[in-house]
């Protein structure tokens, strides 16, 4: 395989994902509609790098599954973090204070998840 034939194929592949990524968001929002839920698209760019609390982005913020602010010390598992980012943008684009909303109960750890 040549280098041009290389790159085509990462393309091919790259469209062949998109493609089935667009089908997916597109049934998402079929089943949501019919169920009279809303679909928010959120920018996933820099939410495992950016600080929910202060809002410091930086790639020295997550160091492999761990997340910690170079500004305020907060921390969290970046994929969490990621995920709690991704909420507050898509409450921020509701034009939904999350601080009006009622309080998280805690976390969930594997231990209890796994306990019996």
């Amino acid at each position: 395989m040549t280098v041009m034939d290389n790159l085509r194929a990462r393309g091919l592949n790259r469209s062949i994902s998109n493609a089935a990524w667009g089908e997916l968001v597109k049934k998402i929002e079929v089943v949501a509609a019919k169920s009279g839920i809303s679909v928010v698209k959120i920018n996933p760019k820099h939410t495992s790098q950016t600080c929910p609390k202060c809002n410091h982005v930086s790639k020295e913020n997550r160091k492999k599954e761990k997340f910690v602010c170079t500004n305020c010390g907060y921390y969290d598992d970046a994929d969490v973090n990621g995920a709690v980012n991704i909420k507050l943008r898509g409450l921020k684009k509701l034009g939904i204070d999350p601080t009006q909303l009622p309080p998280v109960r805690g976390k969930v750890t594997p231990m209890e998840i796994t306990a019996t």
